[in-house]
Parts: C-alpha cells; sequence; structure tokens
C-alpha cells in the first residue's frame, strides 16, 4: 500500500513537472534479450468493462508473468468518444512493468476511430498520425516497439496497398521524430500465402514494397519505413510442422529478399488455433480432442520460431518473435471465459519457461 501511495506521488508531480507519467521504466527501455520468442495477445482495455476500462488487472498481470510471456501485444483502443484513455493506459503499463511484461503497441483503426471508408483519406492519415505521436510521445520511456494497422490485407480492415504504404510512411517519420529509438512494424499481415491478387500476403506485401510512397521514401530515407514485418499465419486445421517455416521463407522472406532485406526481423503477432467446434474455424468436432492439439501444435510452433533460419535465404532466425493469440477468452484462448487453464496454457509455461504448471495448483485468472 505505502509503494502504491508513493508512486501515485510520483504521478502527481511528474504530471505537473512534465505532463508525463512518472511510470517505472524497464532496463535498457524494456527490451528483453533477443532469444526470447515469447509473446502473448491481450486486450488490456475495453470501453464497456469497470474499472475505468482497464482489464488487465493484477492477477492476469501475474498470471501472464507465471507462463514466462515476456512480450504482450496491446491494441491501444479509444474510448466510446473516440480518445484514448491515458489514466486507464498510464495504470496498464505500469502493471505490465511490474511484472516485467513488455508491450508492443498496435495502433490501429480502433485507436483513431472513423468510419472505414474515412481511412484511406488524407484528412484521416493526418489525424491517425496525431494520435500516434502523442501516445508514443507520453510513453517512449516505456514502449519502443509500435506495430501500425492490423491486418491491412484483410477484407474486414483493409487498406489498399498505396493508401496503407502512405499511412505507414507518415507515421514512420513521425513517430521516429518524437522517440529515434523505436523500432516500427508494418501491420501484421492476414496470412502468409500466396494469391491471384492482394489480399494474399505475398502480394499486398510486394504492393506495399513497390508503393509510390514506400519508394519515395527509400529514395530520400535509404530505407524503407518499416524496421519489422509482422504476419499472422493461422491455418485452422493444420500443425505448424505441415507449413509455417516454409510459407514464411517461400512467401514472406522471398519478397524480403527481392528487396534486399532477407536479414528484416520477422514477428508473428498472431497466431492461434480456436477449439471451439462451432466455430467457422474449427479444428474438428470433437473439443476435448481439439484442446489436446492446440496444445501440441502450440508447443512445435514455438519450436519451429526457435529452431528454423531462413532456407536458401540465410541461416538467420526465421522468426524473431511470436504472439500467441490470445491469453484470454474463447476457443483460441490459453484461459477460457471461466478461467480454466485448457492444455495450451500449460505447454506455453513448458515452452517459455521449462515448468510444468500442471503439477501445481491451478490458478484461475481474473476476467478481461
Amino acid at each position: 500500500m505505502r509503494s502504491k501511495l508513493v508512486f501515485l506521488l510520483l504521478l502527481s508531480i511528474a504530471g505537473c513537472a512534465w505532463g508525463r507519467p512518472a511510470i517505472r521504466p524497464l532496463p535498457s527501455f524494456g527490451e528483453v534479450p533477443p532469444s526470447d520468442i515469447f509473446g502473448v495477445c491481450v486486450t488490456p482495455y475495453w470501453p464497456d468493462a469497470g474499472n475505468n476500462g482497464v482489464c488487465l488487472d493484477e492477477k492476469m498481470a501475474a498470471d501472464i508473468q507465471r507462463i514466462g510471456a515476456k512480450w504482450m501485444r496491446a491494441e491501444f483502443i479509444a474510448g466510446k468518444d473516440g480518445k484514448i484513455k491515458f489514466p486507464a493506459w498510464d495504470e496498464i503499463i505500469q502493471r505490465a512493468s511490474d511484472h516485467e511484461i513488455s508491450i508492443t503497441g498496435l495502433l490501429d483503426y480502433t485507436t483513431c476511430p472513423a468510419p472505414k471508408d474515412q481511412w484511406p483519406t488524407p484528412e484521416y492519415r493526418a489525424k491517425f498520425v496525431q494520435t500516434a505521436v502523442q501516445i508514443v510521445d507520453r510513453y517512449k520511456r516505456f514502449i519502443k516497439r509500435w506495430e501500425i494497422w492490423n491486418e491491412p490485407n484483410f477484407a474486414d480492415f483493409r487498406l489498399d496497398p498505396e493508401p496503407y504504404a502512405e499511412l505507414l510512411a507518415a507515421s514512420y517519420e513521425a513517430i521516429k521524430k518524437v522517440d529515434p529509438d523505436s523500432v516500427i512494424s508494418l501491420g501484421g499481415l492476414a496470412g502468409a500465402w500466396s494469391g491471384s491478387d492482394d489480399t494474399a500476403a505475398k502480394q499486398y506485401l510486394q504492393a506495399v514494397y513497390k508503393s509510390k510512397a514506400c519508394q519515395e521514401f527509400k529514395a530520400s530515407n535509404r530505407k524503407y519505413p518499416f524496421d519489422i514485418v509482422s504476419v499472422h499465419p493461422y491455418a485452422w486445421d493444420k500443425a505448424p510442422s505441415e507449413y509455417l517455416a516454409s510459407a514464411l521463407r517461400d512467401n514472406i522472406v522471398s519478397v524480403l529478399a527481392e528487396h534486399g532485406e532477407k536479414w528484416k526481423p520477422i514477428w508473428l503477432t498472431e497466431i492461434g488455433w480456436d477449439t471451439d467446434p462451432k466455430s467457422p474455424t474449427k479444428m474438428g468436432a470433437d473439443e476435448k480432442k481439439n484442446e489436446e492439439r492446440q496444445a501440441t501444435w502450440l508447443a512445435e510452433m514455438y519450436d519451429i520460431c526457435d529452431t528454423a533460419d531462413r532456407g536458401k535465404y540465410g541461416k538467420g532466425k526465421l522468426v524473431n518473435r511470436a504472439f500467441y493469440f490470445c491469453y484470454f477468452g474463447g476457443g483460441f484462448a490459453l484461459r477460457d471465459w471461466g478461467g480454466r487453464a485448457r492444455p495450451a496454457y500449460y505447454a506455453y509455461a513448458r515452452a517459455a519457461t521449462g515448468l510444468d504448471l500442471s503439477k501445481e495448483e491451478p490458478e484461475e485468472s481474473s476476467t478481461e
């Protein structure tokens, strides 16, 4: 209680002096060793939730730390009035820091809400960049990894390659001005496949590289406006050994290599399997067997991420970080809506920590 009061006092003093929250930064800006690939997707804030929208309570943060997740992908969702609720996010970031969890911030259509037909416009782009800069500037001592948009090639969230490249380049330039140490990821591409048009990840990534915005940025800055490529290589009913490494090499690394960037880091900012037999992404009709396969495939996925290289494109690490989707919720989650730990929860902990938590008394988590 005393430490909490001290923190609040420091927060108040810092707010008066600099307009910044006095959140304790993690060592080296919250970075973890490059070999640590374990992340998890979490919804730490939701406008309709109690506690001012904060979903990441103390119990949940402790549980995420317990299973060995060093990274949390957090979507910066605006409040009902369309504005970011900074007091709530101050609390979230402090709690993550207390539990040695580094945040990768996702900035997208929920961060700067607007009708979809406005997304490609210069007016929306300017508003988005302004919001992004405000968030990054406030938290630049504590968050160094930012992902710009979510699944821009997927129908529900789609931006055509040129307007997306314009948004990405403008965001990259503005964020780097307020925090030169920040690392910016291209928005997680839906799938890791090749196709007949730019709805497929390979063709979309190629189109972004070739876009006027990216080519002009490259000509002026001798680099492209993203430091990481993020991918969401879901395959609902396949084991990772059947597709993951080959899909990433053939459809993602090949494009990077074509543009002289075969070394560029690849993050899986979402990957998972849905155990619900009623889901359109179902694994099968038997939920118990689905949960067993989910656990097996999760462990297999992290083993591939930890060991696979880039094949003919070089011996560099194929995947640099993987965020399992997700920690809490429906059929994908490590813990279900009731807080029950699925077998995948224990598989994640074994992969990340080497510990068999199933031998310990199960803990219930709070709900998001």
